[in-house]
């Protein structure tokens, strides 16, 4: 019961919170463990006996139950609400990758990939990333911006984590897959 309503809420809420509110996958966690434990829904559960609920970032850190990733991904695609992703995130100021710093990159780097991160689910404009990354006296150059992403694909390859995360759309601009 715990799992259905946990991914339930999750789908329902971690993806607009981090997208809407530039919040972090643990920050939204926080809310769904909230919600299904100490509202009226935990109290709901707890009259039905249902009250051995372990927040799911209190089993993370402790180390406990790891399968419930797996087992929230197998519920995720069998309701078709598809994959939330999580691999990079921003905490802090600092850029991360499945829980781990990047730390070579540049300035102008660090702001294109905050950029992307924060709005996986569209592209971000030539435009956008122009307005990041130029200095006011520079002229906008499609080339200029081309190069830069082409230096972050290749600091992410060199760091283990690949360049084909950034996709480019054509005439438009890039995005985070």
């Amino acid at each position: 019961m715990y799992d259905l309503v946990f991914s339930i809420l999750s789908a329902l809420l971690r993806s607009k919170l981090m997208r809407r509110h530039h919040n972090t996958w643990e920050e939204a966690q926080l809310l769904v463990d909230w919600i299904i434990s100490d509202t009226a829904m935990g109290t709901v559960f707890k009259e039905i006996g249902c009250d051995d609920y372990k927040t799911l970032l209190a089993n993370i850190r402790s180390g406990y139950d790891r399968s419930i990733t797996a087992e929230s991904k197998s519920i995720y695609e069998q309701l078709e609400i598809g994959r939330v992703q999580t691999e990079f995130y921003v905490l802090s100021g600092e850029v991360l990758y499945k829980g781990k710093k990047i730390s070579n990159l540049t300035f102008g780097e660090k702001c294109i990939l905050t950029a992307l991160i924060e709005n996986k689910e569209a592209v971000v404009t030539y435009e956008d990333i122009a307005s990041l990354v130029l200095q006011k006296d520079e002229a906008f150059s499609l080339y200029s911006i081309s190069k830069r992403i082409q230096r972050l694909r290749d600091k992410l390859d060199s760091g283990g984590i690949g360049k084909h995360h950034i996709q480019t759309v054509r005439g438009v601009g890039f995005q985070l897959r």
